[in-house]
């Protein structure tokens, strides 16, 4: 059963979320040639630096990989689908988020960057809101 409730703050709080992580935020419920997402921002090359240097501090990425990363970083733009539940009883939200959903936000894609005439790398989040504890999965799909 939908609850208006459950998926409004769910929305609120994942774009809290994203802002408060170096996130901007572009877009909200958008609609484009019949397909629609929940959110469209942009990471910018700040937010990915200080993630490559954290990385790169963990050991996860080699010291001979750094540099030309860093050099090739550009803003992303991340198109992002928020599913919000009160309870696991059906599963987890971001489950909910099924193939044909993933195409729909994919078609979305396309004609965002068309219509913005924009050459930009992109990527597919979704971010999970369960009693407001937020799953963020980056490159989900």
């Amino acid at each position: 059963m939908f609850n208006y409730n459950t998926w409004k703050n769910g929305e609120q709080l994942a774009q809290k979320y994203l802002k408060q992580n170096g996130y901007k935020i572009l877009e909200t419920n958008s609609k484009l040639a019949g397909a629609e997402v929940d959110i469209v921002c942009k990471m910018s090359v700040k937010k990915q630096l200080k993630q490559l240097k954290a990385d790169y501090k963990q050991g996860k990425l080699l010291k001979s990989a750094y540099k030309p990363a860093k050099n090739n970083l550009q803003e992303v733009y991340v198109f992002v689908e928020v599913k919000a539940r009160s309870s696991d009883k059906f599963g987890l939200p971001q489950e909910a988020v099924t193939p044909f959903k993933q195409n729909q936000i994919k078609k979305y894609a396309k004609c965002y960057l068309k219509k913005h005439k924009l050459n930009v790398p992109i990527r597919f989040d979704v971010i999970g809101v369960l009693n407001s504890e937020i799953d963020h999965i980056v490159d989900a799909f």
